[in-house]
């Protein structure tokens, strides 16, 4: 599997697989799928959306009943949806850091989507907060937690075990929430910026309970819906 280099930690989650960690191929690769239209080869997908030969998202080149799901079953696994229905395997190993049912991960920031405003998430971790609850920002390197709120850095192969017993992750729609879906049990609250892609990267599919799928609508609102749970 090629991935790129800040990925690199999957291989301790993924032991079968033999990765190669390449940031500047997989840009090559990019580039060279979009400019021959070859995104499928045998079971490989590359992306989960088309581009222009600007990079620009493509949106317009499936139906809309096609989900992130659909993809994975058939253009990756080369099953029905049924058979990969209840086959996700739960977190293993350990962390370096364990939350409790009374921490909260905030996870404000993605690369694939448009981002929400950092004022909604402070707003969001205060009247956790109130609650009691113990807040604390998912981020990488090189970004800044929310204010307020505690950084959590952690390697990608730690973040299910650590996230595990957590009171819940809220968070930008990005790759970790696939990661979180398929390898714990953790309650998911996923915020989608765009309403044209909230159905097609929907992850409910990857287990039977836990994960919220929402589109953001205003500040005042979303808000509301998440304190719910809390």
């Amino acid at each position: 599997m090629l991935v790129r280099s800040q990925h690199s930690t999957l291989k301790a989650i993924y032991p079968d697989l033999d990765f190669i960690a390449d940031t500047k191929l997989c840009k090559f690769i990019e580039y060279y799928v979009v400019s021959k239209s070859s995104y499928e080869t045998e079971n490989h997908l590359y992306c989960f959306f088309r581009k222009d030969r600007h990079l620009n998202i493509l949106h317009d080149f499936r139906p809309e009943q096609y989900s992130l799901w659909h993809d994975y079953c058939t253009d990756v696994y080369h099953v029905n949806q049924e058979s990969l229905h209840n086959c996700s395997e739960n977190a293993t190993g350990t962390a370096s850091v364990v939350l409790t049912n009374r921490d909260i991960v905030l996870m404000p920031y993605a690369h694939s989507t448009d981002l929400i405003s950092m004022g909604f998430w402070i707003k969001l971790a205060k009247e956790l907060q109130q609650r009691n609850y113990k807040i604390y920002t998912n981020i990488a390197p090189y970004e800044k937690p929310i204010d307020g709120t505690e950084a959590l850095c952690l390697p990608l192969y730690e973040v299910c075990a650590a996230f595990e017993n957590s009171a819940g992750c809220i968070s930008m729609r990005s790759g970790i929430c696939d990661l979180l879906a398929i390898k714990s049990q953790t309650s998911l609250y996923i915020l989608n910026s765009s309403p044209y892609w909230t159905p097609i990267w929907d992850v409910t599919y990857f287990r039977n309970s836990g994960i919220h799928n929402y589109l953001y609508n205003t500040e005042e609102e979303m808000i509301d819906t998440i304190l719910q749970f809390f």
